[in-house]
């Protein structure tokens, strides 16, 4: 209705494994939002899923933060700090219904680790025995964000076979590398909001739960991907695309080497584009143009080393094709050493600038205007200084096209 106020849900349905005498809901293997949708619902649904063991009670530790002005910063100082409870708080009276379920998690099946995986794990664990011989890190490096997937479980693989140990990990999903980690007595303790290993990890955290849960701890969502906490603690993975590869150049500098590093965009070139020039890449492969692997690549490496250069960084968008693969055909063509770097969620991270944050307020707000006039299903942007709304689906429809002399400029200037 017009002039009323978005609210709270009506109900909240919420998954656990018990309930305590004064409404403690203990969760089962993820957390999510639950916190605060049990928070402001007007009536809460609990199922009480039978599958789920009892001693999941007590991996989670649910810190629920005041509304501003009255927000405190997170009293989280390290990856294994308990400032919660063990349980989401529920006042009883809001608890309509209470409904027993017996149904156990899916999970999907991971991809086995190949040599393009291993090459990923063996070239992260290069870049951090670098970082931690120039003084930048730690001997046990910083807490580790992961992401989801095939890609993100094998890179974890090559910290478990490393000499690395007492790591520890703050991040969101946490998979069957994990487990991996804690077998081999590598980690202190994992931070994140929800398990999603494949069916035999969940078969083996079950088997092994009195073990993995002294070193796991289930957060809130807003909690685990918390910015204020993230650079508090120095989460390796909350570095932007750009900071990433300045740290990348060093490596790729000291062994004389080609870094092939593919960053986010699909079929959109945008990122990799403005990621190369500010970083000073020598080329980058765009999903909108077509490259040619002599002209664009070889021939600028060939013409780059006349100078004294040894080391190259190339962008590949994710859209043109395999990083991998593109590294391969350098080393097998040129003799230098090439890698391949893939980004992944890392480029979601970094703190947003002052720019970023007003913006992200200015929308908010004429989103909410929108939903107060009745208009649904509407996409809210800047453009240039200018809030706009379109439908969802002509909003899907557009494209964003690259700036021609933006590419000259890329194709002009390297570092």
């Amino acid at each position: 209705m017009k002039g009323e106020r978005v609210t709270g849900p009506d109900f909240a349905v919420v998954e656990v494994c018990k309930i305590g005498p004064n409404g403690e809901l203990y969760p089962t293997t993820a957390i999510g939002n639950s916190p605060v949708f049990v928070d402001t619902a007007k009536k809460v649904i609990v199922e009480v899923n039978t599958t789920q063991p009892l001693e999941l009670a007590g991996m989670a530790d649910i810190y629920m933060r005041k509304n501003p002005p009255h927000c405190e910063p997170i009293p989280i100082k390290t990856a294994g700090d308990r400032v919660g409870t063990p349980y989401i708080p529920c006042d009883p009276a809001k608890i309509v219904a209470i409904v027993p379920c017996d149904l156990p998690d899916v999970t999907r099946a991971l991809a086995p680790l190949d040599d393009d995986a291993e090459a990923m794990g063996n070239n992260l664990i290069d870049f951090l025995k670098n970082e931690v011989a120039h003084g930048r890190l730690p001997e046990n490096l910083l807490p580790l964000q992961s992401g989801v997937g095939n890609v993100a479980n094998a890179v974890i693989h090559g910290l478990v076979e490393s000499d690395f140990k007492n790591l520890s990990v703050y991040t969101e999903v946490i998979q069957d590398g994990m487990f991996d980690l804690i077998d081999k007595d590598k980690i202190d303790m994992i931070s994140g909001t929800s398990l999603s290993p494949s069916p035999d990890g969940l078969k083996r955290f079950y088997d092994n739960i009195d073990r993995y849960s002294k070193k796991i701890i289930l957060r809130p969502q807003e909690i685990s991907n918390n910015g204020e906490v993230a650079r508090r603690l120095g989460v390796i993975a909350m570095n932007t695309a750009l900071e990433m590869i300045d740290k990348l150049r060093d490596t790729t500098q000291s062994h004389d080497r080609c870094s092939v590093v593919e960053v986010m965009g699909r079929n959109a070139g945008y990122i990799a584009l403005n990621v190369a020039i500010a970083s000073g890449a020598m080329a980058v492969l765009l999903p909108e143009k077509e490259f040619d692997m002599q002209h664009d690549i070889l021939d600028k490496i060939a013409e780059t080393q006349k100078t004294g250069k040894r080391h190259f960084i190339i962008i590949v968008a994710e859209g043109v094709g395999h990083a991998q693969e593109i590294a391969n055909e350098i080393q097998a063509r040129t003799g230098i050493d090439s890698r391949a770097t893939i980004l992944g969620h890392v480029q979601r991270g970094g703190s947003p600038t002052l720019r970023d944050r007003v913006n992200a307020s200015a929308m908010g707000y004429q989103a909410v205007c929108l939903l107060e006039q009745g208009k649904y299903n509407r996409i809210v942007g800047m453009k240039g200084e200018k809030l706009v709304d379109y439908p969802v689906d002509e909003a899907l429809e557009m494209t964003k096209t690259l700036d021609p002399v933006l590419i000259d400029v890329c194709n002009t200037i390297s570092i």
